[in-house]
């Protein structure tokens, strides 16, 4: 008996995907439409390239030729994600983060536009955030400066006073990394917090308290001036640089 596939086209008698079709004993050969041939050799071939999901007991292997097809870079370092032009107060662009979230979305398969979509999303929520604590640090401010008057800058210099010698460096690192010190809440309770704590060190130029090495600086000066007000019992100053003085001690040496 003659082989089915003889009379059909070169192209298509040396098909694999026909291989499987064999007349059975006592089966009659009738002749075929060679289009429904190609249509049979057709779908064999989408069948066979079809992406099918891996079942749950599939290899590594598996889901990464599975990931390979549903375009995932090769590796985590082809993604490109792009930092945002403007960001504000407090959001930052952290390249160590980004790395991270390149190999977390490479493990999970994500496509070049998927995981840019979710960081596209991540960062809007940043900025929509960053922006919404700006409009109330500046509404809070407006608000103290309000309420201060012609005393908000010394009473700034007092809350920032009382935070460099009051509060531990662990406090500092967080009021700074965070802008917490920046916060008009957290000004006006450090201002009170000096003024309650501090009021016995003695203010220089502008309201401004002195640190104990200024204190002792200033004390210097007055000191190293033998013919000045404070050596001299008849100079109409004497009176008043010798309480000066005396306030200066108490600034340096509280105790």
């Amino acid at each position: 008996m003659a082989e089915w596939r003889d009379a059909l086209p070169e192209d298509l008698k040396a098909e694999k995907s026909l291989e499987v079709y064999k007349p059975g004993d006592g089966e009659q050969l009738i002749p075929v439409p060679v289009g429904l041939i190609k249509s049979t050799v057709e779908g064999q071939k989408m069948i066979g390239s079809s992406l099918r999901v891996p079942k749950d007991d599939a290899t590594p292997e598996e889901w990464n030729a599975f990931h390979g097809k549903l375009g995932r870079p090769e590796s985590p370092d082809k993604y490109a994600f792009k930092k945002p032009d403007k960001l504000p107060q407090g959001v930052v662009w952290d390249e160590n983060i980004v790395k991270e979230y390149s190999g977390v979305a490479h493990k999970f398969g994500l496509t070049p536009k998927q995981a840019n979509g979710l960081m596209d999303f991540y960062m809007g929520k940043q900025i929509e955030g960053g922006d919404r604590v700006i409009a109330t640090l500046e509404q809070g401010t407006k608000a103290l400066k309000e309420d201060w008057k012609e005393d908000y800058d010394k009473n700034v210099a007092i809350a920032v006073r009382a935070v460099d010698e009051l509060a531990p460096p662990e406090i500092k690192e967080i009021l700074n990394s965070t802008g917490l010190g920046n916060h008009p809440a957290m000004v006006k309770w450090m201002a009170d917090i000096g003024k309650e704590f501090l009021e016995s060190k003695i203010t220089g130029e502008g309201g401004v308290i002195l640190s104990r090495e200024e204190a002792l600086a200033k004390i210097a000066t007055i000191m190293g001036d033998t013919k000045g007000a404070y050596f001299n019992v008849s100079h109409p100053e004497h009176q008043k640089v010798t309480e000066e003085v005396s306030r200066l001690y108490a600034t340096a040496y509280p105790r």
